[in-house]
């Protein structure tokens, strides 16, 4: 059913599928907790934002992807073999470990001015 180079979309369309049947809330607190925007090295931001109800993971000059929950408390998207974490140190914000073709990254809060 996959045997080409876009199988990959299937199979994503399955998983995504799969997911809003059975998948489990893996974050600790909600979803809005963990949206805004993270810088990498050289300033290189990543927005995180909620769509319908689903994590959406966005680059500089990219379409933002939605972001499949891992029951591990992961959110994943096989076509980019990108994996995404969240991760919290005590009291301070998450971080966002970014994981892509074996090479793992962190990503942390944007400043953001006060309204």
């Amino acid at each position: 059913m996959t045997n080409s180079e876009d199988g990959w979309e299937l199979l994503t369309s399955i998983r995504a599928a799969a997911d809003r049947r059975y998948a489990t809330d893996s974050t600790a607190g909600p979803l809005s907790d963990v949206t805004g925007r993270y810088v990498l090295h050289d300033d290189y931001p990543i927005d995180i934002a909620v769509t319908d109800g689903q994590l959406t993971f966005s680059a500089p000059a990219q379409q933002p992807v939605a972001l499949l929950a891992d029951p591990d408390g992961r959110y994943l998207h096989p076509g980019l073999d990108l994996e995404v974490r969240f991760v919290q140190t005590n009291d301070q914000p998450y971080s966002l470990e970014l994981r892509q073709e074996g090479v793992t990254q962190i990503a942390t809060p944007a400043f953001r001015q006060p309204e």
